[in-house]
């Protein structure tokens, strides 16, 4: 068996990067403002409905990181089990 051990470690920092930035894009959603008293009565229902989208697409970014992150930590798992059966391999090949 071959795994590119580096490699799997290299997805994993790939995926907490990719988590990072989308949790600072749902933290940039998140602090939109959006003053309801700005358009008036007349747009009342569209910035209700823009501040529910916000909320939503944050919340949805904010989802989406979380399962990045635990892309990253079964990444480096797999390759910390790779790299642990390679060993024991060795060993006992060599009859330790």
């Amino acid at each position: 068996m071959f795994a590119d051990i580096d490699s799997i470690h290299a997805f994993g920092r790939a995926n907490a990067a990719c988590a990072a930035d989308l949790a600072a894009a749902a933290a940039s959603l998140s602090s939109l403002p959006v003053p309801p008293s700005a358009l008036g009565p007349v747009a009342a229902e569209f910035v209700a409905a823009l501040a529910a989208a916000v909320t939503d697409g944050a919340d949805r970014l904010t989802g989406l990181s979380g399962r990045f992150a635990a892309a990253q930590r079964l990444a480096h798992r797999a390759a910390d089990a790779y790299d642990g059966a390679d060993g024991h391999a060795a060993d006992r090949i060599a009859g330790s």
